[in-house]
C-alpha cells in the first residue's frame, strides 16, 4: 500500500476491520516518520492508540510517537518524563531497549551526546532477544563515535552492528563496508603501536626487557584469573536462579498479576515462564548463536590460542587436574610466552629494518584509508606528514608527496599543495605523478590510448588471418610511429616477422 492508498482507507467500518485500521494507521505513521513528516506521523500513531490495540502495538505506537514529537512544543516537554515512567512499568520489562533508544534520540536532539551514549549502552544491555533493536542501538553508537571521530570505538560498535544487522536493512552494504574499512584502519594503527612499543623495548638492557616481560605476563595472568572468577560467580548465580525456577515453576509468576498460576506444569518445557527465562538468559550471555557444534567457542579451529596459551574455556579443565600439574602447565606457558615476547623485540639490525618496513607500510595504508575510504582529509594529511618526517626516504616517498598535494588541494590549503606539487615537478619531472599534475586527465587519456592501440592491433591481426601480409607489415611500421614504446610492440614485431615469412622475403 502507498501512503495515499492507506490514508484513503480511513475508513468506514464496512471496508476495514478494527485490526486492519490499527495496522494501516501504524504503517501510515511509520511511512510519515520515515519521510520526516513528524506531525502526520504523530497523528497516525495517535489514531492507533485511540483504537485500543494489543499491548505491544500500543507500546510501539507510544514510543514511535515520542520520537516524532517536537521537543520544543508544549507536549514535547513531557515526553522524557513519560518514557522514564514507562521504564518503571513491569509490563515493559521486555521493551526496555526500545525505551532507552527513544530516550537516547531525545538526548541527541538536545545535543547531550554523552547522555545519549550512556542510554544507548543501556539499550544494548537490556535487549532481550530483539536483534533488530540491538542492531539499531549499536549502529547509533557507531555513528556517534564515527562523527566525533573516534575510529576505534566506532569500529567496535560497527562490528557489533554487523553481528545483528540483517541483509534486508537498506544500508546493509554501507554498514559492512564501513566496518571493513575501520577494521583495516585499526589493524594498521595497532601495527604501528605494537612496533613502536617493541622498538622502545629494544632500547632497554636485557635485564630491563626481561623484567618488563615478566610484569606483562603477570598482569595477563591476573586478568585471566579475574575473568575466570567473574565467570564462575555468574554461572553460580545462574544455577541458583535455574534451581529456584525449576523448584517452583510458578515462582516467576507470583509477582505478575497477568499470569495464570495453574497453567504451568512441573516440567521445564511445559512452563512458558521458565522457557522465557532460559531464552533471555542465554541471549544475554551468548547473543545470537548458530545451532552447530562447539557453538560456545568463537575459534573452533584449535583448543589453544595463537600463542599456545590456554584460553578461559580451557582453564575450566585445569581446575580438575592436580594443583601441582596445573602450576607446571601455567609455568610452561609463561616460559613460552616470555620467549615469544623477547624474540619479537627487534634487537638486531635486520629485525629493526623489518620492523621499520612494517611501520612505513602501515602508515601509508592508514593514510590511504583516511583519504580514500573515510574522506577524513585532516587525518590523512597528518598521517602522511608523520610518515615523511619519521622516514624521509621511505619507499612510498613519491606517492606520499602526491597524496599530500591532493589532500591539501581538497582542504583548500593552496600553499602546502603548491609546495608538494613543485617538489614533484622539480625532482621527478618524468614520473607519472608529474604528468598527472600537468594533465589531470592523464590516466583517462592513457586509457583511451590503450583502447585505441588494442583495436589497432586486433585489426592488424585480422589482416594477418586474411593473408594480407603486406598490409600487416605496413601497419606495424605505422604502429611504431603512432605508439612508440607500447606494451603491444612485441606482438606487432611477431606479426611482422610471420608476415615476412609468409611472403618469403627472408632478407627483410
Amino acid at each position: 500500500k502507498t501512503a495515499y492508498e492507506i490514508k484513503e482507507c480511513d475508513w468506514s467500518s464496512d471496508v476495514c476491520s478494527s485490526d486492519l485500521r490499527i495496522r494501516f494507521n501504524f504503517i501510515l505513521g511509520q511511512i510519515y516518520q520515515k519521510l520526516g513528516e513528524c506531525p502526520k506521523a504523530v497523528a497516525g500513531y495517535d489514531r492507533v492508540i485511540k483504537l485500543n490495540p494489543p499491548y505491544e502495538m500500543a507500546f510501539n505506537a507510544k514510543v514511535n510517537r515520542a520520537r516524532c514529537i517536537d521537543l520544543g512544543s508544549e507536549e514535547g516537554k513531557g515526553i522524557r518524563a513519560m518514557l522514564e515512567k514507562m521504564l518503571k512499568d513491569f509490563k515493559n520489562a521486555d521493551y526496555l531497549d526500545q525505551i532507552y533508544y527513544a530516550l537516547a534520540e531525545i538526548s541527541l536532539k538536545e545535543n547531550k551526546v554523552t547522555e545519549a551514549i550512556d542510554l544507548l549502552r543501556l539499550s544494548t544491555a537490556n535487549s532481550k532477544g530483539n536483534a533488530n533493536q540491538k542492531a539499531l542501538s549499536y549502529l547509533k553508537l557507531a555513528e556517534i563515535f564515527f562523527k566525533k571521530p573516534d575510529y576505534k570505538f566506532a569500529q567496535s560498535y560497527y562490528d557489533s552492528t554487523a553481528a545483528f544487522i540483517t541483509e534486508d536493512h537498506p544500508d546493509y552494504s554501507t554498514i559492512i563496508n564501513t566496518r571493513n574499512n575501520l577494521t583495516k584502519l585499526i589493524s594498521y594503527l595497532n601495527i604501528i603501536q605494537a612496533e613502536d612499543s617493541l622498538q622502545n623495548l629494544a632500547g632497554l638492557s636485557q635485564s630491563q626487557r626481561e623484567a618488563y616481560v615478566d610484569s606483562l605476563i603477570a598482569a595477563e595472568n591476573k586478568r585471566k584469573e579475574e575473568l575466570l572468577r567473574e565467570k564462575k560467580e555468574r554461572e553460580l548465580q545462574e544455577k541458583e536462579a535455574r534451581d529456584q525456577v525449576s523448584g517452583d515453576p510458578n515462582l516467576a509468576n507470583k509477582n505478575n498479576p497477568n499470569s495464570q498460576q495453574g497453567s504451568s506444569s512441573g516440567w521445564y518445557f511445559s512452563n512458558p515462564t521458565t522457557i522465557s527465562f532460559g531464552y533471555n538468559e542465554f541471549t544475554r550471555l551468548w547473543g545470537t548463536r548458530k545451532l552447530e557444534d562447539n557453538w560456545r567457542r568463537s575459534n573452533k579451529a584449535s583448543l589453544a590460542g595463537p600463542d599456545g596459551d590456554l584460553d578461559l574455556a580451557q582453564e575450566d579443565t585445569l581446575d580438575r587436574v592436580d594443583p601441582a600439574v596445573r602450576d607446571s602447565i601455567i609455568q610452561a606457558n609463561n616460559a613460552k610466552r616470555k620467549k615469544q615476547y623477547l624474540d619479537a623485540i627487534p634487537v638486531s639490525s635486520d629485525k629493526l629494518d623489518s620492523s621499520n618496513i612494517r611501520i612505513v607500510e602501515a602508515y601509508y595504508n592508514v593514510g590511504l584509508i583516511y583519504k580514500e575510504q573515510l574522506k577524513d582529509y585532516h587525518e590523512a594529511a597528518s598521517t602522511f606528514e608523520t610518515l615523511q618526517q619519521r622516514y624521509p626516504d621511505n619507499q612510498f616517498k613519491l606517492p606520499v608527496m602526491y597524496n599530500l598535494y591532493r589532500v591539501y588541494l581538497l582542504l583548500g590549503d593552496t600553499e602546502k599543495s603548491d609546495r608538494y606539487k613543485n617538489l614533484i615537478l622539480d625532482k621527478y619531472p618524468d614520473s607519472e605523478y608529474a604528468r598527472l599534475i600537468n594533465n589531470p586527465d592523464y590516466f583517462k587519456d592513457m586509457e583511451k590510448k590503450a583502447a585505441i592501440q588494442k583495436v589497432y592491433y586486433e585489426n592488424t591481426y585480422r589482416a594477418y588471418l586474411n593473408r594480407q601480409y603486406q598490409d600487416v607489415i605496413d601497419r606495424k611500421e605505422m604502429a611504431d610511429s603512432l605508439f612508440p614504446g607500447s606494451e603491444l610492440s612485441p606482438k606487432f614485431e611477431l606479426l611482422k616477422a610471420m608476415a615476412i615469412g609468409r611472403l618469403g622475403n627472408i632478407k627483410e
